[in-house]
């Protein structure tokens, strides 16, 4: 998978973010530029995070971002990579609602919509995969990371 995300142009790193909104925004700008998701999607997501709360963070540091609400302005299935050096908080004074690596997702159906969650899931359950991760600072780190834990 995260050769895949490389090889397809779906993964950034970035420093910080003032506030998670512009971080989760962000998360989606190489879905943006390929068309894959629409700019309604994204707000949608956000609109999400605040009624629901942090849904998202699936285990400390680890987000999935994803909107709750159909698939309006989602062009295509995927799932894109962002690695932020400062861990962005969700919730004020609650570390175990901080994000650093975001696996944000779009789903034309619900059936590729948990075909994609639990695909990351997997991955994720492995605590030396996500340590990895953070400390991956580019695309080469990625794809090191995909040939040492076999992830390709």
């Amino acid at each position: 998978m995260l050769r895949s995300l490389v090889e397809k142009g779906l993964t950034q790193f970035e420093e910080q973010f003032d506030n998670w909104e512009d971080a989760v925004k962000a998360s989606y700008e190489t879905m943006l530029a390929q068309n894959i998701v629409e700019e309604v999607y994204v707000e949608q997501v956000v609109k999400c995070i605040k009624e629901f709360g942090p849904y998202i963070i699936l285990i400390p540091n680890v987000a999935m971002p994803h909107s709750s609400q159909g698939a309006e302005g989602v062009n295509q299935s995927a799932v894109s990579f962002m690695k932020v050096e400062k861990p962005v908080s969700f919730e004020e004074g609650n570390s175990e609602k901080d994000a650093q690596l975001f696996f944000s997702l779009s789903a034309l159906d619900s059936n590729q919509h948990m075909q994609n969650i639990m695909n990351l899931s997997e991955l994720l359950m492995n605590e030396e995969v996500v340590n990895a991760l953070k400390e991956a600072k580019n695309n080469d780190d990625l794809i090191k990371i995909a040939d040492q834990y076999n992830l390709n």
